[in-house]
């Protein structure tokens, strides 16, 4: 189906650069028939599920405090910790920095 098609593209692109226009280039369709069926069927948007996978991949740098925030944007994809600071509030309502000070591994 094209919808798992479009979640593949994602799954596989979502560390780079990338925009709704890609993935419609790349799976020959439209865009507005990708982002009616991510909203229909599963009620995101394509920005927002791209985020929702560099917040996962983030949540897990955080918690094994793996490097400063800037280079957990960059690792996960963001193309600046300000963009990756709204993006991680907006889901967890905290900030990335409040996150790994709370959930953070202990390092002995």
């Amino acid at each position: 189906s094209v919808l798992k098609s479009v979640l593949l593209f994602c799954n596989e692109n979502y560390l780079n650069n990338i925009y709704l226009e890609d993935a419609a280039e790349a799976l020959h369709v439209s865009k507005y028939y990708i982002s009616h069926l991510l909203n229909n069927k599963l009620s995101i948007s394509f920005n927002d599920y791209i985020n929702s996978l560099r917040i996962t991949d983030a949540v897990y740098l955080l918690e094994k405090k793996e490097g400063g925030i800037t280079e957990i944007a960059q690792k996960c994809g963001f193309n600046t910790a300000r963009t990756f600071n709204r993006a991680f509030k907006s889901v967890y309502g905290i900030s990335p920095s409040t996150y790994k000070r709370e959930h953070g591994e202990k390092k002995e």
